[in-house]
């Protein structure tokens, strides 16, 4: 097909075929229009990800199981983030030192879920929590995670956790 780019702001579209799916487009915009169907985390302006939500509608109309996940632990440092990872990883009391910006690591687990055991892959980001590397933080955030915001209820760590609520 030779349709590389697609255009259809402001024309009051409630929904999107799934048959869009199927095209090899480069550009795909919807602005503007009163879409009712589409679930809040496709991001409408990404048209790779709005492309790949269509094609998932068009392949299979039965929901699917999300068996990867994006896990953020953010928080001040030396209130235990990487203790706390290690122990969701089962691994051995370690000496931890101070994470040194970020560190990215996949954690599997396997869950009964609905009577089938299915593995589930946390792609795990462990923010380290020194002053020095929280303005660059927010470039590594995404919406589509899990954030656990770690924090030592006893020190004054409790002060800053709005900080990474925002």
């Amino acid at each position: 097909n030779s349709l590389e780019d697609l255009d259809v702001c402001s024309n009051q579209l409630n929904s999107l075929p799934k048959q869009i799916g199927a095209l090899s487009l480069k550009t795909l915009i919807i602005d503007n229009n009163p879409f009712k169907k589409l679930p809040p985390s496709v991001n409408l302006s990404n048209t790779h990800e709005l492309l790949a939500y269509l094609r998932s509608q068009l392949n299979d109309s039965t929901l699917k199981p999300i068996n990867r996940i994006k896990l953020m632990i953010l928080g001040e440092a030396n209130v235990g983030k990487t203790s706390l990872l290690n122990c969701f990883r089962q691994e051995k009391k370690r000496e931890t030192i101070a994470t040194d910006g970020i560190e990215i690591h996949d954690w599997t687990e396997t869950v009964t879920y609905h009577n089938q055991k299915t593995t589930l892959t946390f792609n795990t980001w462990d923010f380290a929590g020194q002053d020095i590397y929280m303005i660059t933080h927010q470039f590594f955030l995404s919406a589509r995670s899990i954030f656990l915001v770690v924090f030592n209820p006893f020190d004054n760590s409790l002060v800053k956790v709005g900080y990474w609520l925002k």
